[in-house]
Formats: C-alpha cells, structure tokens, sequence
C-alpha cells in the first residue's frame, strides 16, 4: 500500500486556516486506503491513480501536457519572463476545480510567485484526501497562497468575492482538471457553477469599481432622513402563510395581469419602483414597492407615474438609492440598509442588512424570504425581449436593445442581456440553496428560471397559489406601521484630524524610501500595507474608502520596482482618502438635532459592531 505521509502537516494546516474545508472532511470521513491501493506507475512510469477500468489517470497524456498551458510561456519559470507577465502572475489567482494526485497544484505552485493565489475546489472528499496524503502543501496553506474550498455554494462564492484585488490589477483564471474528468461528472458540474460565479463577480466588480462612491455618496445624503424614516426590522418572520405575488415589468405583464388582478386579496403583491405605471395599467396595485437602483434614471418613473393612485403604497428604498428619488415619492418611505455600505458599522446583530444582489427582484425574494414568506409566484419576469420591447408599456426602458443571446423553454432564440442572465443565476441559485422555498413562474416567454416552476395565469389560479395557509394581510399591515417609528440619531467622533496626521507621516517616510526604492523595495512594500490595514480599520468609513483601499492594495501587491510616479499617485489616494472622510465627518459626526445620540468609539447606540479606538501609522 502507498504511503500517506503527508496527511497528518496538511489537514492540521487546512484546520488552521481553510476551516470550511476543514470541517467538511471530517464531516465527510472519507477512507482513501482503496485508492492508495489503486496507486501505481502508469505507462509515463509517473506514480498515477488506476481507474476501475484499468486505465490510468495520465496514460493519455502526461501532467507535463495537461498543465503545461495552466501557466503563460513567457511566465513560466519563476526566474524568467518578461517582467510584465511576472507582475500580472504576482496579482493574480487561479482557481482549480479537481486536484486529482497533486501534479497540477505542484506544477502551479512551483511556478507562480509567492503572491500569486490559488483556490482549489475538489467536490470527493476522497481524492481530496488522497491528494493531501501525497505532497507537503501545508506551508502553501498557511501562508494562504493555497486555499482549499469545499462543494458548499456559499462558501465558493463568498471565497471568490474575496479575490477583489486579483480582479482589478492581475486575473483571475479558472482551471478546469481534465484527468479529473475521467472520475465523475461532478467536475464538469462545478467548473460550470463556477464560471457563472466568476461571470457575476466580475460584473458585480465592474460596477462597483464605477459606482462605489456614488452609492455611498447617496447613502450619506439618506442617512439623517432613513433614521427619521424608521427600520423594517418588524417585518422579520412577520409574514409566515402568506404567499406572494412578485410583479416585474416583462412584457407578458400586458397579457398575464389583467387574469390574475381580480384573484389577489390573500397575497403579498410587491414590484420595484420603476415597474409601479406598469402595474397600475395591469390593474395590480402592490402593497409595497422597492427601490434599490442608485442611478439617475430612476427620477424618470415620475414622468408616468400616478402620485395619487401611489400615495398609499409604501416605498422601500435602498439607502444607496439618490436622495431625490426618494423625496420625490409621493407615498410613505422606508429605508432598507444593504451590504457594503454604512450598515456594516451602524446595523446591530439583530438589524436587517440585505444582500441585494443585482436586480430588484432578487432583492424583494430575499427580503419577504427574511420576512417568512415562503411561496413566491412571479410575473412579468421575462428577463428577455418579446419582439423589439424588453418591458412592458408604462416601463420607463420598453425599447432597450439587446447583448446575448439565450433560449426560452421551448429551446427557441430569444435576447437578453448580461444584466437579465446575473438575476437568473441569482434567482436560481437563491431558488437552490433555500429548499423551504415554492416558486413558481407565470411564463409568458423569455428566459426561463430553474427552480421556479413554469406555469400559466390559469394554473396559478387553478392550485390557489395567491391564497394564504392561516394567516392574514393584517401582519403586513400592522409590521409597516411599526416599522415607519424613527431610529435614534446617532453622532459619531471624527476621524479627519487623527487620520490627517498619520498619513502625512507616512508620506513623509514615502518619500525617503523612494530616493532609493531598489535598495528599499520591501520597506516601501511593507509600508503600503501598513496603510492598506490602517484605511480598513474603520468599518463605518471603510465602505466610502473602497476605491482608495483598493489602489493602495494594487500598489502593494507584487511590484517588482517602484520608482516616483509611485509617490505621486500616493498623494494623490491620500488627497481623495482625506476629502472623504472630511465628508463623512460632517455628516456622520455633527448633531443634525437635539435627539441625536453621541456615540463614543467604544460603544454604538445601534446596537452594533463596537467602533474600533483609532490606530495611527
């Protein structure tokens, strides 16, 4: 039997640090003594895995075949290459669906730099653990150049969230193991739920690297108003019986609408904003809307809104949301804190703070899942274009072009675009991993949604679909009264003048280092993750910041020279890092009334994260 020698420094390893893979493997106890029985020499004379058959992994081609394209050529060696394609190695990530024995995890740790990372998804805890028996990767682990990931969705996708930096300044490569291939389906299966991942992440990045101040800028300006406006923590659990009936503004809407309008006195009907004037000529009036667009187009639904017929119907807003669009409604207004923005400081361990996701009906299944509901009927939610219109009439964007191409259930062409493709995977995904969940999906053509089942208006009326189990539309009512009492004004110490002082210091010892940056380059390194750390300490500012974090994180991640136009594009981060906290100062920081409470750095009157002491460089 082959040894095992190197489980025992590996899996105390992955404990220490990769504590979901961790855990998943002791879960799983997988025995791997079949498979060292089935280690042998293979017709390369490699030390390989015999399949059932009696072939081995490698007997089509050798690792040296298999993985040599894993890395450029002109990057391949760690002591060679342009020095262009080393520094792009140094700030990017590979990401591995199948380690089989280790020869493609070997190959790209002995070829890639120090700083370069990479993530490996093996979906059989066996042959993970086989893996792990046959090379020492324990050094690589700690040091987190190597993490293991287990089959876990949330935890994948929360992983490649992390790889921010990676994405903007380096790449981000994904590596599908093709001997891996010949054990089980599984492999093709993850390397494709992974790639719609990193499709969605990489879209996700685009924007916000765009948009990050500008949502936060909105919240900032909703921030006084949004406390006044109260909190939706009553509605938690609130609505459990209550079906709901999620309107978008597809244009099977015109169709579909105006059958199921008379029959939906037991449901919750929710839409987004922009869809209200389509609504309203369907015949469906909601009992809330929901904004979470940012953008300026949003002030265009007031061209073809109602504000009489809307004036009872509350609007949920974004706080990212702009602060016109919300004191233009004529309706009542309740704020809904979302993740990466000021609620990672100021919500506490009880407050709602929502992943929204990229479209607002995403947002709306995940806030009435958080508020009980558990059986969701969509309509109009096309996510596609029926001849030349990707909305209804009445929708502000009825002629938008198209981008991709998809198919609907029939298998016929249909358009979309990237944006309707995101919100599918994040429906379904959502639709996946919450097995509690009914859905169902008044198809009128477009891109389907899996996990939601594909039915007629007749066929939601037919199986009572918007009718209640034991409950009453009096919960929702009774939750958004309570919902709309106003919050404490809270007021924060200020942060400029302390932060003012530490930056210019470390300017100054900046400037020293550069006179000669050869000789210095690892105590300018050091330096520029100093300030990396120090920019991220506070989270009620690290949100506005994140721009600024991330140049600061490029500048330091795997430069091979530094030189003086390293020092002016510091000052220049420095420069808009002290504008912004100047800003968030005025407003985070001064009384806006008699009823604001001061909150010390050492306490929050939230309920929230206790703001840290303020660290100086």
């Amino acid at each position: 039997m082959n040894s095992a020698l190197f489980s025992a420094p590996n899996m105390q390893a992955l404990a220490a640090t990769c504590r979901p893979a961790a855990q998943w493997l002791s879960h799983m106890s997988p025995d791997i003594s079949p498979l060292l029985a089935a280690m042998g020499k293979n017709s390369h004379g490699m030390t390989d895995l015999q399949l059932p058959d009696g072939r081995y992994l490698f007997d089509a081609a050798p690792p040296a075949v298999c993985y040599g394209k894993w890395i450029p050529d002109s990057a391949h060696r760690k002591d060679s290459g342009p020095a262009a394609d080393r520094h792009n190695l140094a700030r990017s990530a590979t990401v591995v669906i199948g380690c089989n024995v280790g020869y493609g995890l070997v190959h790209l740790i002995d070829n890639t730099p120090d700083t370069h990372k990479i993530l490996l998804l093996e979906p059989d805890a066996a042959m993970l653990a086989l893996c792990l028996s046959q090379s020492d990767f324990s050094p690589f682990i700690r040091s987190g150049k190597l993490t293991v990931l287990p089959p876990d969705r949330t935890v994948v996708h929360d992983i490649i969230r992390r790889l921010d930096v990676q994405y903007l300044f380096g790449s981000i490569h994904l590596r599908a193991d093709l001997p891996s291939q010949q054990i089980s389906p599984l492999y093709a299966e993850w390397a494709n739920i992974v790639h719609g991942m990193m499709d969605s992440f990489g879209l996700e990045m685009l924007t916000l690297r765009k948009v990050q101040d500008t949502m936060v800028s909105n919240e900032l300006a909703n921030f006084r108003t949004a406390l006044r406006n109260g909190s939706l923590n009553p509605l938690e659990n609130m609505l459990r019986g209550l079906p709901a009936l999620i309107v978008g503004a597809g244009p099977s809407l015109e169709s579909n609408g105006p059958v199921i309008a008379p029959h939906t006195a037991d449901a919750v009907i929710t839409t987004s904003l922009q869809a209200l004037p389509a609504c309203r000529k369907a015949g469906i009036k909601p009992h809330f809307c929901l904004a979470i667009d940012w953008g300026e187009v949003m002030t265009a639904v007031y061209n073809r809104l109602d504000n009489e017929w809307a004036a009872d119907i509350p609007l949920i807003y974004s706080t990212k949301t702009r602060h016109e669009v919300v004191a233009r409604y004529p309706g009542p207004a309740l704020p809904l804190w979302t993740v990466g923005g000021l609620a990672t400081f100021i919500g506490g361990s009880g407050d709602l703070v929502l992943e929204a996701g990229s479209n607002v009906n995403v947002a709306i299944v995940r806030l009435l899942y958080w508020a009980g509901v558990r059986r969701f009927t969509l309509l109009g939610q096309d996510l596609g274009w029926k001849g030349d219109r990707s909305h209804a009439s009445g929708h502000h964007a009825t002629m938008l072009r198209s981008h991709q191409a998809a198919r609907d259930i029939d298998g016929n062409p249909i358009r979309t675009d990237n944006k309707f493709l995101a919100a599918a995977r994040e429906l379904e995904q959502d639709f996946r991993i919450h097995t509690d969940i009914e859905a169902y999906n008044i198809y009128g053509g477009g891109l389907p949604i899996h996990g939601a089942a594909n039915i007629t208006a007749q066929d939601a009326l037919d199986n009572n679909l918007l009718q209640a189990r034991g409950a009453s539309l009096d919960k929702l009512r009774l939750a958004l009264q309570q919902a709309m009492i106003p919050c404490n004004q809270p007021a924060w110490e200020p942060r400029e003048e302390q932060w003012r002082s530490s930056l210019r210091h470390v300017q100054r010892r900046l400037e020293k280092l550069l006179r000669k940056a050869a000789r210095n380059h690892d105590d300018i390194t050091a330096t520029l993750r100093q300030v990396h750390a120090f920019l991220r300490q506070d989270p009620l500012y690290l949100p506005y910041l994140y721009n600024e974090i991330m140049d600061i994180a490029g500048m330091g991640l795997g430069r091979l020279r530094y030189g003086p136009a390293d020092l002016k594009a510091f000052k220049d981060i420095v420069r808009r890092v002290l504008h912004k906290v100047r800003h968030m100062d005025s407003v985070l920081c001064t009384p806006a009334h008699d009823s604001c409470v001061p909150v010390s750095a050492a306490s929050s009157a939230s309920g929230g994260s206790v703001r840290p002491q303020a660290q100086t460089l």
